[in-house]
């Protein structure tokens, strides 16, 4: 193979700019009448952000200490679930489920940190959250 150089150029552009250069929104959910998604910021470290769509408004809900991303089958998904008890969401730095209610409270809700949670869903009664719990004890997953 030649390793021929064919542009001997130094470019303006480094891997650190266009890493960084765009926000990248994903996971939108609607409830009641209200819209919310994810919003991964490269100029913050990759803090993903949750945000409330109301009104033409767009506001940010969670303090800048907060990232809601979950690390469930090691890829992530299903990071939150807005219900009319609150937004559950999932923590990216201990991985575990906190609950935004709609005081704008915030509430741990497990304490389990040899667990990670995802992929979030409502029981049809209304009574409970059911999400995927993947367990990290011992060597198996």
């Amino acid at each position: 193979m030649n390793n021929k150089i064919l542009f001997p150029w130094q470019s303006p552009l480094t891997a650190r700019t266009v890493a960084t250069a765009q926000a990248v929104r994903r996971e939108l959910r609607c409830h009641n009448n209200k819209h919310y998604l994810l919003e991964r910021r490269p100029k913050e470290q990759g803090r993903t952000v949750l945000l409330e769509l109301s009104q033409g408004k767009v506001q940010e809900l969670l303090p800048s200490n907060y990232s809601v991303r979950c690390r469930i089958h090691e890829y992530g998904g299903g990071s939150y679930l807005p219900t009319d008890d609150g937004i559950f969401f999932v923590e990216e730095s201990n991985q575990q489920i906190y609950c935004l209610d709609n005081e704008n409270k915030l509430k741990q809700i497990t304490h389990d940190h040899l667990s990670r949670f995802g992929d979030f869903c409502e029981h049809a009664s209304k009574s409970g959250l059911i999400c995927v719990r993947e367990s990290h004890q011992g060597k198996k997953v």
